[in-house]
């Protein structure tokens, strides 16, 4: 058990960290033209509630307590927020460059 706990707690720090840069990402969109544009707003509530449950996450969820299953929901849910903000960053590169493109 000590490994699984030892396990966790390493994700939990990574999880944590990993949630603190894509709000900086996510805040780093704002002001930027991308396909959707303005719907980074919408992401940082989400992105607040999946950082507030991985904080919250204890490591004695040991099968076949379902409380077990709360890490992967919410590892799943930070990788959805990744994705969502790294289509949007990709997006607003596009839009950089042709936006660019026009000026000259």
């Amino acid at each position: 058990m000590a490994g699984h706990l030892g396990d966790f707690m390493q994700w939990r720090e990574r999880a944590l960290r990993h949630c603190d840069r894509l709000a900086e990402r996510i805040t780093a969109l704002d002001g930027c033209m991308y396909e959707g544009a303005g719907f980074h707003y919408a992401l940082m509530p989400d992105l607040v509630e999946t950082r507030r449950q991985i904080d919250t996450l204890t490591a004695d969820m040991v099968p076949p307590n379902h409380e077990c299953y709360r890490p992967i929901v919410a590892g799943v849910r930070l990788e959805s927020l990744s994705k969502q903000v790294a289509k949007a960053e990709a997006s607003a590169r596009q839009w950089s460059k042709k936006y660019n493109n026009k000026k000259g």
